[in-house]
């Protein structure tokens, strides 16, 4: 087939070799980042990407949920398979128009122009998948883009979960809208990496402190906590000082979301900040809620209510 948008490139997925390819171009689980659609678990923001992109940040990745994917995904394909009677190959495709279109493809049918993508999913979504036909925004994106770059005909959205060992799937066909707004915004992040134009800040980037005031401001922190786990303060005196604490370093970093030396500050929608501390080393407790993530601090009354 001469006529095709695209060109398979030969290289196994999840490789060194792989992310060297991808990094040089957008994946499809890239656009909904670049489109400020990911959900917020991704922890992934267009900001980042462009870090990630650069060469400047290293990539992060959910290691349980890939992993467990990865592992799941011939199970599901093999189920399709005997679905339909066809088969699916995975495979590495390139945009001859773009060449910084790239896409993964879980199952490709090139005879039939018809592609797969396979999902491990919880089991809520996966009977939801069934009863409604319901497919997250983000995973219809992705997959508009891989319609945009392959032209195929339409692809198959398969939800696969492991307790009930079934395949539940939907047909999703091309969008020209959508593609379209997949275009104009992957064409403006290209620009903006041309132009070493980093992106705005939004609420899930993090500014790390390392000037002088800003650093203060942390060990301030720090000390009213462990002047409370020493019991040198009262519990009102406490909250108060750290309800302080936690404004000041927001405010003097003009952000609502810090890091620094193992401590993060972030304020929430709602208003309230919460502080965790990634530090290992110590796993302290206290009489009122301050953090959240690998050290959960909870309240006296919450062990009481256990």
């Amino acid at each position: 087939m001469t006529n095709l948008a695209f060109d398979v490139i030969n290289i196994e997925p999840n490789t060194p070799e792989w992310l060297e390819w991808r990094s040089t171009g957008v994946g499809s689980s890239d656009v909904s980042v670049v489109m400020g659609l990911a959900p917020k678990q991704w922890k992934m923001t267009r900001r980042k990407l462009f870090l990630q992109k650069k060469g400047l940040e290293e990539s992060e990745t959910n290691e349980y949920i890939t992993s467990r994917g990865h592992r799941l995904e011939p199970r599901a394909r093999a189920l399709l398979e005997m679905e339909l009677a066809l088969d699916f190959s995975p495979c590495c495709v390139q945009s001859r128009f773009e060449k910084r279109f790239l896409c993964s493809l879980d199952g490709f049918n090139q005879g039939k122009m018809i592609i797969a993508e396979f999902k491990y999913q919880g089991l809520g979504d996966h009977k939801r998948l069934a009863k409604d036909g319901y497919i997250p925004s983000y995973y219809f994106i992705q997959m508009q883009y891989q319609l945009l770059v392959t032209g195929a005909k339409f692809c198959w959205f398969v939800s696969y979960n492991p307790e009930m060992d079934n395949i539940h799937m939907r047909k999703v066909f091309p969008h020209p809208e959508t593609q379209e707004l997949i275009k104009v915004s992957l064409l403006e992040f290209f620009q903006e990496l041309d132009n070493d134009q980093i992106p705005a800040l939004t609420r899930l980037d993090p500014v790390e402190v390392d000037d002088e005031e800003g650093l203060k401001l942390i060990d301030e922190l720090k000390l009213v906590y462990l002047l409370h786990k020493l019991k040198k303060k009262s519990l009102d005196e406490t909250k108060v000082d750290y309800e302080k604490a936690k404004r000041k370093i927001l405010d003097h970093v003009g952000h609502t979301f810090v890091k620094s030396s193992g401590i993060e500050v972030k304020e929430t929608v709602k208003g309230s900040v919460i502080v965790t501390f990634r530090d290992g080393s110590d796993e302290p407790t206290s009489e009122f809620t301050v953090g959240v993530g690998n050290n959960v601090f909870r309240t006296d009354v919450d062990k009481r209510k256990k």
